[in-house]
């Protein structure tokens, strides 16, 4: 018997008193005690009842008088508790509390385990030879549970005690192996783990993590293990797939098993040991980031060959990038795969037949065929920020789609369009310098118009796709077409009120006489025509408080926002290289001006530009440039325009007469490539160009968004499950399921975390992710089947199970009951 201080002893009998019991018993079977048990009397607050051999009926008579008095006692015996059938005292035993002073027993007692249990403790003194530990020890320990687990859960320091979040821990913190070593713990770990498992390799994390990852893997390409592989094979798949699922899918945990997937990938030569996977094969899985990189080659092989029209499992080649999209490295390969999808668009582009009328080259564009200038700036945005690691692959690719831009869509477009343009033949509603007229005058209420420098066409549909997603804007999205030359110093005076534009030169054209160059000037011409006109930057008005705001707009009819990013970073030969990124960004700015418009009342808003802009990535050289002719004498020279008054005759050159473009009869001409070429003038930027005749820097937006001010009404899309009978009759349980609405304006796109749980709420499955973000209107397309593990245990078919579907961004969850039709054989002593 180990020794005890009196101190011991009398703080272990006040505080079963303070349980509130009216007797606590103290057999001291080898009267160790019996001696001092007067000193205890004085130190105890409670009196001392000396039982005695022989004197068990005098003494149940005095206790049952103490107890009548509503007294308490402590009852001292020097000898051992006699048998259950001689002792009179039983069954005030059995609604008192005993008291030992073994510490073993005590500690026995404190830590609530049954008497069964003592060898335990004596055998884990050490580990209980700290408060701290017993602490942790208590807190998780349940009747029942084995011992051996809460001690590891204790030092993994979990909240739980499910064998799967210990090894997650240990997972995350492989020193925790230590830890159970030093209290003669770790073969116990690992025995849970071989037979939670039907685990059979060796005790190291690495090969059990990688038999565990080696299992996943084929499991998800529902392929068995082939025979080279016997060796990893497990004997409770099920609980290893409900294992990597959960782990995978735990937030916390996501960096841990990237690294560690990589290292697993490394030490068994992944590409040797998966070198037989069809690609069919490969399409399943995402156990490794190493499959996404075979896929990612795989595509661009593929759009390399020509194979734009390869089927594999009835999905098209953006359909597969699409879906690893979704899949579990979609972060590190959202750029490689959005340029697969872009690239494959560029290169299945239809050819657009000329029939010779401009107004048909207009509507082609601004139904789709924006859509290739969309898709190759996604593609070359992609580009420029892909790893390092990846840049190779996309190489030849990126030569192909930009031979396939330029000459196959952008030469030709441009010419048709060069051949087609005649001024006198655009409808004179859709002419730039008509704007006020057409568009903002007649407009009774309040009117902002954001005229967002270079803000081509193809931007302003992507503005329009991300504010169509909300239900608080409306938004109707028509055109205007530019003059010649299609640059700022015309475009920004065409958009104010005018009855005559008049060129003087130097880069200035006057508005009925005045020139329009800075705000102030601007804002004198608007207010000409109407008094409550404002005009300001758009960057400063953001930077004003709201009540500031409010106080500008007010009692005001027209007010002009002028925003600047698309073309202060193309028009700088630095930072053109970034003009599609300042496309991203000027979307983003536009969005949040718009929502703050919004947000002051502004209902009435229109978003236009002064012109558009051509963006290549290649370096031209001098089979893309123009000389302009010496003797020929040129007010202005550009590499996309040229004015003069001197007519010359070149091949690849189109004029036309600035009269025309002004509606008066200025003679002059302004000349411009008649082809995707620019002109050969001095000056360092040559990507980043405007002023020319194309639709991409002719066609400039006119986005109408009506604003309203109440609060959204969008919720999340909700799934329903659409079982008929809500049975689990097998281990893997399938799950059919509806996204009951098609996202949309007042329907937002979710996920949905997928798993069952028994009665008490744990998890006795894996969790399976659904991403709820079909736009489909129709319901076939918007069915989910998604496939969940149980572990294998003991299950109870009068217990009580349900599907839990957590909207994981609201963190919501709705349950489904379900009837458990399967029972297992066996089981296990631990919780897995």
């Amino acid at each position: 018997m180990a020794e005890v201080e009196m101190k011991d002893v009398v703080t272990g009998i006040e505080k079963l008193f303070k349980s509130g019991t009216h007797f606590v018993f103290w057999y001291d079977k080898n009267g160790e005690f019996a001696e001092n048990i007067d000193d205890l009397a004085q130190k105890l607050n409670e009196p001392v009842v000396v039982m005695a051999a022989r004197t068990q009926l005098q003494t149940k008579l005095k206790l049952i008088k103490i107890e009548e008095a509503g007294e308490k006692a402590l009852v001292y015996a020097n000898f051992a508790e006699p048998d259950i059938h001689q002792n009179l005292l039983t069954d005030m035993i059995l609604y008192s509390k005993k008291f030992t002073a073994d510490m073993n027993v005590m500690l026995l007692h404190e830590l609530g385990l049954p008497e069964t249990e003592l060898s335990f403790v004596e055998d884990q003194r050490k580990f209980f030879g700290a408060k701290p530990r017993i602490a942790r020890f208590k807190q998780r320990y349940q009747h029942g549970k084995n011992p051996e687990q809460v001690e590891l859960a204790a030092i993994a320091k979990t909240s739980d005690l499910q064998l799967s979040n210990i090894l997650i821990e240990v997972i995350k913190n492989p020193s925790l192996l230590n830890g159970f070593d030093k209290y003669q713990l770790l073969s116990t770990f690992w025995s849970f783990v071989d037979r939670a498992y039907g685990y059979h390799g060796k005790h190291e994390l690495q090969d059990l993590l990688a038999t565990m990852m080696i299992n996943f893997a084929y499991y998800q390409m529902e392929l068995d293990l082939p025979a080279s592989l016997q060796s990893y094979e497990v004997s409770y798949i099920n609980n290893v797939v409900s294992f990597m699922l959960n782990w995978r899918n735990r937030r916390d945990t996501r960096a841990v098993y990237k690294k560690i997937a990589t290292d697993v990938w490394q030490h068994l030569d992944g590409y040797q040991l998966f070198k037989s996977l069809k690609i069919s094969e490969r399409l399943k899985t995402d156990t490794f980031i190493q499959f996404d990189q075979q896929v990612v080659e795989w595509l661009v092989e593929q759009l390399l060959q020509g194979h734009l029209g390869e089927v594999i499992d009835q999905m098209s080649l953006p359909e597969i990038a699409g879906k690893r999209c979704r899949m579990y490295f979609a972060e590190e390969n959202q750029l490689a795969y959005s340029m697969i999808v872009q690239a494959h668009r560029i290169l299945t582009k239809r050819e657009l037949h000329d029939t010779g009328k401009l107004d048909d080259l207009i509507h082609a564009y601004i139904t789709d065929g924006y859509l290739i200038d969309t898709a190759y700036r996604k593609y070359t945005n992609a580009s420029d920020q892909l790893p390092t690691s990846q840049v190779e692959v996309f190489e030849k690719l990126s030569q192909k789609v930009e031979a396939a831009y330029n000459n196959d869509y952008l030469a030709p477009a441009i010419h048709d369009w060069c051949q087609d343009y005649v001024p006198n033949v655009v409808e004179p509603r859709t002419l730039e310098r008509n704007f006020y007229s057409s568009v903002v005058a007649p407009n009774k209420d309040r009117v902002v118009v954001i005229i967002s420098d270079a803000f081509r066409f193809e931007a302003a549909k992507e503005l329009q796709e991300r504010l169509d997603s909300r239900d608080v804007f409306g938004t109707d999205m028509h055109y205007a077409i530019t003059g010649v030359p299609s640059v700022t110093y015309f475009g920004m005076p065409s958009l104010l009120p005018n009855q005559k534009l008049t060129y003087q030169g130097d880069k200035e054209l006057l508005v009925d006489g005045k020139k329009a160059v800075n705000l102030e000037q601007r804002l004198e011409i608007l207010q000409s025509l109407e008094p409550q006109s404002r005009a300001m930057h758009l960057k400063d008005f953001i930077s004003m408080s709201l009540a500031d705001q409010k106080k500008y707009i007010v009692n005001q009819k027209v007010i002009y926002f002028y925003h600047d990013t698309v073309d202060a970073t193309g028009d700088k030969p630095a930072s053109e290289a970034n003009v599609f990124r300042a496309v991203d960004d000027a979307i983003e700015e536009l969005t949040r001006a718009i929502d703050r418009l919004r947000n002051i009342s502004i209902r009435n808003i229109y978003v236009t530009a002064d012109h558009g802009f051509i963006y290549r990535r290649h370096l031209l050289d001098s089979t893309d440039k123009i000389s302009l002719p010496a003797e020929v004498d040129f007010e202005q020279k550009n590499l996309r325009y040229a004015i003069g008054s001197q007519d010359f005759d070149e091949i690849g050159v189109g004029r036309v007469k600035l009269g025309d473009i002004l509606n008066n009869d200025d003679e002059r001409m302004v000349f411009y490539p008649s082809n995707a070429n620019v002109f050969s003038v001095p000056g360092a930027g040559q990507n980043y160009v405007h002023g020319g005749c194309s639709p991409q820097e002719m066609i400039v937006p006119v986005l109408h968004v009506l604003t309203e001010s109440r609060k959204s009404q969008a919720t999340y899309v909700t799934l329903s499950v659409t079982d008929s009978t809500r049975r689990i009759t097998s281990h893997e349980v399938i799950v059919n399921m509806l996204q009951n609405d098609p996202v949309d304006e007042t329907h937002r796109p979710a996920t949905y975390a997928l798993y069952f749980v028994d009665g008490s709420g744990r998890h006795i499955s894996g969790e399976q992710v659904v991403q709820a973000d079909s736009t489909s209107v129709n319901v076939n397309d918007r069915l989910i089947r998604k496939h969940i593990p149980l572990i294998d245990q003991d299950f109870d078919r009068a217990g009580h199970y349900q599907l839990i579907i957590q909207n994981v961004e609201a963190n919501t969850t709705t349950s489904i009951d379900y009837q458990m039709d399967l029972t297992v054989e066996g089981g296990f002593d631990f919780d897995i």
